[in-house]
Protein backbone atom coordinates (compact mmCIF):
# COMPACT_ATOMS: atom_id res chain seq x y z
CA UNK A 1 0.00 0.00 0.00
CA UNK A 2 3.16 2.37 0.76
CA UNK A 3 4.30 1.42 -2.19
CA UNK A 4 0.75 2.37 -4.54
CA UNK A 5 0.49 5.52 -2.15
CA UNK A 6 4.24 7.09 -3.30
CA UNK A 7 3.42 6.12 -7.25
CA UNK A 8 -0.65 8.00 -6.47
CA UNK A 9 1.07 11.04 -5.22
CA UNK A 10 3.79 11.25 -7.66
CA UNK A 11 1.31 10.95 -10.19
CA UNK A 12 -0.37 14.12 -8.50
CA UNK A 13 2.29 16.28 -9.55
CA UNK A 14 2.27 15.66 -12.69
CA UNK A 15 -1.22 15.75 -13.12
CA UNK A 16 -0.87 19.30 -11.07
CA UNK A 17 2.15 20.26 -13.66
CA UNK A 18 -0.10 19.24 -16.76
CA UNK A 19 -3.15 21.58 -15.41
CA UNK A 20 -1.35 24.56 -14.45
CA UNK A 21 -2.84 27.62 -15.79
CA UNK A 22 -1.47 30.54 -16.76
CA UNK A 23 -4.08 33.22 -14.75
CA UNK A 24 -5.55 33.33 -11.75
CA UNK A 25 -9.67 32.36 -12.98
CA UNK A 26 -12.19 30.21 -11.83
CA UNK A 27 -11.20 27.30 -13.47
CA UNK A 28 -8.09 27.56 -11.86
CA UNK A 29 -9.42 27.56 -8.82
CA UNK A 30 -11.07 24.15 -9.87
CA UNK A 31 -7.54 23.21 -10.94
CA UNK A 32 -6.54 23.79 -7.12
CA UNK A 33 -9.20 21.99 -5.90
CA UNK A 34 -8.60 18.90 -7.72
CA UNK A 35 -5.04 18.79 -7.51
CA UNK A 36 -5.65 19.06 -3.48
CA UNK A 37 -8.42 16.11 -3.73
CA UNK A 38 -5.40 13.92 -5.56
CA UNK A 39 -3.57 14.98 -2.84
CA UNK A 40 -5.43 14.23 -0.27
CA UNK A 41 -6.48 10.53 -1.50
CA UNK A 42 -2.85 10.39 -1.59
CA UNK A 43 -1.95 11.48 1.95
CA UNK A 44 -4.78 9.18 3.06
CA UNK A 45 -2.82 6.05 0.94
CA UNK A 46 0.47 7.02 2.02
CA UNK A 47 -0.48 7.70 6.45
CA UNK A 48 -2.26 4.27 6.38
CA UNK A 49 0.79 2.66 4.75
CA UNK A 50 3.04 3.75 7.12
CA UNK A 51 0.74 3.14 10.30
CA UNK A 52 0.30 -0.98 8.81
CA UNK A 53 4.35 -0.80 8.16
CA UNK A 54 5.14 1.06 11.94
CA UNK A 55 2.27 -2.07 13.57
CA UNK A 56 3.97 -4.89 11.82
CA UNK A 57 7.25 -3.65 12.96
CA UNK A 58 6.07 -2.93 17.03
CA UNK A 59 4.96 -6.52 16.49
CA UNK A 60 7.68 -7.86 15.42
CA UNK A 61 9.82 -6.33 18.26
CA UNK A 62 7.51 -7.64 20.72
CA UNK A 63 5.73 -4.10 21.55
CA UNK A 64 2.13 -5.58 20.48
CA UNK A 65 0.43 -8.34 20.83
CA UNK A 66 -0.87 -9.73 17.36
CA UNK A 67 -4.43 -10.27 17.27
CA UNK A 68 -5.53 -13.67 15.83
CA UNK A 69 -8.03 -13.84 13.45
CA UNK A 70 -11.30 -14.94 14.88
CA UNK A 71 -14.74 -15.34 13.08
CA UNK A 72 -17.28 -15.06 16.15
CA UNK A 73 -16.92 -14.00 19.83
CA UNK A 74 -16.97 -17.47 22.16
CA UNK A 75 -20.44 -17.33 24.05
CA UNK A 76 -20.46 -16.80 27.64
CA UNK A 77 -21.13 -19.79 30.02
CA UNK A 78 -24.58 -20.01 31.58
CA UNK A 79 -22.84 -19.31 34.97
CA UNK A 80 -21.13 -16.08 33.61
CA UNK A 81 -24.08 -15.35 32.00
CA UNK A 82 -25.67 -15.65 35.31
CA UNK A 83 -23.26 -13.84 36.69
CA UNK A 84 -22.92 -10.67 34.25
CA UNK A 85 -25.86 -10.32 32.62
CA UNK A 86 -28.02 -8.67 34.85
CA UNK A 87 -25.30 -6.10 36.30
CA UNK A 88 -24.34 -5.13 32.56
CA UNK A 89 -28.02 -5.07 31.67
CA UNK A 90 -28.82 -1.98 34.75
CA UNK A 91 -25.60 -0.39 34.12
CA UNK A 92 -25.97 -0.05 30.68
CA UNK A 93 -29.47 1.41 31.48
CA UNK A 94 -28.52 3.69 33.74
CA UNK A 95 -25.41 4.89 31.27
CA UNK A 96 -28.34 5.16 28.66
CA UNK A 97 -26.08 4.99 25.61
CA UNK A 98 -27.80 6.50 22.43
CA UNK A 99 -27.25 3.34 20.57
CA UNK A 100 -27.32 0.28 22.49
CA UNK A 101 -30.00 0.02 25.41
CA UNK A 102 -30.38 -3.28 26.62
CA UNK A 103 -27.98 -6.76 26.76
CA UNK A 104 -29.25 -10.18 26.22
CA UNK A 105 -25.98 -12.41 25.87
CA UNK A 106 -22.63 -11.85 26.60
CA UNK A 107 -19.85 -13.49 25.01
CA UNK A 108 -15.40 -13.19 24.72
CA UNK A 109 -13.34 -11.87 22.06
CA UNK A 110 -9.52 -12.68 22.25
CA UNK A 111 -9.28 -9.42 20.33
CA UNK A 112 -10.62 -6.83 22.62
CA UNK A 113 -8.11 -4.98 24.37
CA UNK A 114 -8.75 -5.04 28.52
CA UNK A 115 -9.82 -1.29 28.47
CA UNK A 116 -12.76 -1.83 25.45
CA UNK A 117 -15.80 -3.53 25.20
CA UNK A 118 -18.37 -3.58 22.26
CA UNK A 119 -21.78 -4.29 21.65
CA UNK A 120 -22.95 -6.74 18.33
CA UNK A 121 -26.67 -6.76 17.56
CA UNK A 122 -28.01 -9.86 16.79
CA UNK A 123 -31.11 -9.07 14.81
CA UNK A 124 -33.79 -6.46 14.35
CA UNK A 125 -35.02 -5.17 17.30
CA UNK A 126 -33.40 -7.57 19.34
CA UNK A 127 -31.19 -6.88 22.03
CA UNK A 128 -27.38 -6.23 21.90
CA UNK A 129 -24.75 -8.84 22.49
CA UNK A 130 -22.22 -7.56 24.94
CA UNK A 131 -18.35 -8.48 24.07
CA UNK A 132 -15.80 -8.60 26.39
CA UNK A 133 -11.99 -9.04 26.53
CA UNK A 134 -11.60 -12.71 26.78
CA UNK A 135 -7.90 -11.62 28.76
CA UNK A 136 -10.48 -10.75 31.70
CA UNK A 137 -12.59 -14.03 31.95
CA UNK A 138 -12.58 -15.31 35.09
CA UNK A 139 -10.40 -12.98 36.11
CA UNK A 140 -12.41 -10.59 38.36
CA UNK A 141 -14.90 -10.57 41.02
CA UNK A 142 -18.52 -9.32 40.82
CA UNK A 143 -17.70 -6.16 42.28
CA UNK A 144 -15.01 -5.48 39.92
CA UNK A 145 -17.24 -6.46 36.20
CA UNK A 146 -19.49 -4.23 37.93
CA UNK A 147 -16.40 -0.94 38.06
CA UNK A 148 -15.09 -2.40 34.81
CA UNK A 149 -18.62 -1.97 33.19
CA UNK A 150 -19.73 1.39 34.36
CA UNK A 151 -16.41 2.25 33.15
CA UNK A 152 -16.66 0.96 29.75
CA UNK A 153 -19.88 2.55 29.55
CA UNK A 154 -18.50 6.36 30.80
CA UNK A 155 -16.01 6.09 27.70
CA UNK A 156 -18.68 5.11 25.23
CA UNK A 157 -20.97 8.41 26.46
CA UNK A 158 -21.40 10.60 23.53
CA UNK A 159 -19.48 14.07 24.41
CA UNK A 160 -19.77 16.91 21.50
CA UNK A 161 -17.52 18.71 22.45
CA UNK A 162 -14.25 16.65 22.85
CA UNK A 163 -15.66 14.80 19.42
CA UNK A 164 -15.55 18.60 17.23
CA UNK A 165 -11.83 19.30 19.14
CA UNK A 166 -10.65 15.68 18.18
CA UNK A 167 -11.89 15.82 14.45
CA UNK A 168 -11.10 19.45 13.94
CA UNK A 169 -7.43 18.44 15.26
CA UNK A 170 -7.67 15.18 12.90
CA UNK A 171 -9.34 16.27 9.58
CA UNK A 172 -8.94 20.11 9.34
CA UNK A 173 -5.14 20.76 9.09
CA UNK A 174 -4.99 18.38 6.14
CA UNK A 175 -6.82 19.79 3.91
CA UNK A 176 -5.71 23.09 4.51
CA UNK A 177 -2.26 22.22 3.95
CA UNK A 178 -2.82 20.43 0.49
CA UNK A 179 -4.41 23.51 -1.11
CA UNK A 180 -1.74 25.46 -0.34
CA UNK A 181 1.02 22.81 -1.67
CA UNK A 182 -1.56 22.72 -4.19
CA UNK A 183 -1.25 26.80 -5.12
CA UNK A 184 2.72 26.45 -4.56
CA UNK A 185 2.63 24.11 -7.69
CA UNK A 186 0.53 25.82 -9.98
CA UNK A 187 1.59 29.46 -9.42
CA UNK A 188 5.35 28.99 -8.38
CA UNK A 189 8.69 29.16 -9.77
CA UNK A 190 10.94 25.90 -8.65
CA UNK A 191 12.62 27.81 -6.11
CA UNK A 192 9.28 28.77 -4.49
CA UNK A 193 7.95 25.44 -5.41
CA UNK A 194 11.07 23.78 -3.60
CA UNK A 195 10.65 26.19 -0.46
CA UNK A 196 6.76 25.25 -0.18
CA UNK A 197 7.30 21.63 0.14
CA UNK A 198 9.45 21.91 2.34
CA UNK A 199 7.38 24.05 4.52
CA UNK A 200 4.39 21.80 4.10
CA UNK A 201 6.14 18.83 4.33
CA UNK A 202 7.74 20.29 7.90
CA UNK A 203 4.35 21.24 9.34
CA UNK A 204 2.72 17.50 8.36
CA UNK A 205 5.42 16.27 10.39
CA UNK A 206 4.52 18.13 12.65
CA UNK A 207 0.62 17.25 12.52
CA UNK A 208 1.65 13.63 12.21
CA UNK A 209 3.89 13.62 15.62
CA UNK A 210 1.43 16.20 17.59
CA UNK A 211 -1.70 13.86 17.32
CA UNK A 212 -0.66 10.74 18.71
CA UNK A 213 0.19 12.21 21.88
CA UNK A 214 -3.19 14.31 21.70
CA UNK A 215 -4.96 11.00 21.61
CA UNK A 216 -3.30 10.01 24.61
CA UNK A 217 -4.32 13.00 26.71
CA UNK A 218 -8.01 12.50 25.47
CA UNK A 219 -8.07 9.12 26.92
CA UNK A 220 -6.70 10.16 30.35
CA UNK A 221 -9.31 12.62 30.18
CA UNK A 222 -11.58 10.06 29.95
CA UNK A 223 -10.33 8.16 32.37
CA UNK A 224 -10.76 11.48 34.72
CA UNK A 225 -14.41 12.20 33.61
CA UNK A 226 -14.87 8.17 34.35
CA UNK A 227 -12.91 8.55 38.19
CA UNK A 228 -15.27 11.39 39.04
CA UNK A 229 -18.66 9.50 38.18
CA UNK A 230 -17.32 6.15 39.53
CA UNK A 231 -15.28 7.21 42.78
CA UNK A 232 -11.49 7.83 41.83
CA UNK A 233 -10.45 4.66 44.70
CA UNK A 234 -12.66 2.50 42.92
CA UNK A 235 -11.63 2.74 39.43
CA UNK A 236 -8.08 2.53 40.67
CA UNK A 237 -8.51 -0.02 42.56
CA UNK A 238 -9.61 -2.29 39.54
CA UNK A 239 -6.49 -1.24 37.89
CA UNK A 240 -3.99 -2.04 40.24
CA UNK A 241 -6.24 -5.57 40.00
CA UNK A 242 -5.69 -5.55 36.32
CA UNK A 243 -1.98 -4.47 36.35
CA UNK A 244 -0.84 -7.40 39.22
CA UNK A 245 -2.47 -9.84 36.70
CA UNK A 246 0.14 -9.27 34.06
CA UNK A 247 -1.51 -9.95 30.86
CA UNK A 248 0.86 -9.76 27.87
CA UNK A 249 -0.98 -7.10 26.13
CA UNK A 250 -0.60 -5.01 29.93
CA UNK A 251 3.49 -6.07 29.89
CA UNK A 252 3.95 -5.44 26.38
CA UNK A 253 2.20 -1.98 26.91
CA UNK A 254 4.96 -0.85 29.54
CA UNK A 255 7.70 -2.02 27.24
CA UNK A 256 7.27 1.12 24.95
CA UNK A 257 10.00 3.77 25.40
CA UNK A 258 11.28 6.58 24.34
CA UNK A 259 9.80 8.18 20.95
CA UNK A 260 7.49 4.74 21.02
CA UNK A 261 5.63 5.38 24.36
CA UNK A 262 5.51 9.15 24.27
CA UNK A 263 3.88 8.85 20.23
CA UNK A 264 1.87 5.79 21.13
CA UNK A 265 -1.57 6.74 21.52
CA UNK A 266 -3.27 4.68 23.77
CA UNK A 267 -1.84 4.92 27.15
CA UNK A 268 -0.17 2.21 28.95
CA UNK A 269 -2.03 0.70 32.58
CA UNK A 270 0.74 2.58 34.57
CA UNK A 271 -0.05 5.86 32.85
CA UNK A 272 -3.66 5.43 33.79
CA UNK A 273 -3.16 4.84 37.09
CA UNK A 274 0.02 7.78 37.59
CA UNK A 275 -3.08 9.92 36.16
CA UNK A 276 -5.13 9.32 38.44
CA UNK A 277 -3.28 9.13 41.56
CA UNK A 278 -2.11 13.05 40.63
CA UNK A 279 -5.91 14.16 41.61
CA UNK A 280 -5.60 16.59 38.27
CA UNK A 281 -7.65 16.77 35.40
CA UNK A 282 -5.61 16.43 32.13
CA UNK A 283 -5.81 19.04 29.82
CA UNK A 284 -6.54 18.81 26.06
Amino acid sequence: MLSFAVVFVALGGGYAGCQKPATFTVQACTTVAEVSVVGLIGFGLTFFGMIGTIFGGLIRAGYLTPREPESHPQMASVDESNLLLATASQLLGEARLPRARSVGTISWSQNLPWYACRFKREGFRKPFQLVLPASLRAALALDDWKILFAYYFDRLKPRLSLAMKFWAELFVPVPVLLFVLAGFKLYSNNVLLLFGNAITGALFLVWFIRIFPWAKKVSLKQDTWAANSLGRENLLHLLEKIDSLKLPEVENAKRRTGWIAHLWPMPNITERIENLNSGRPVRT
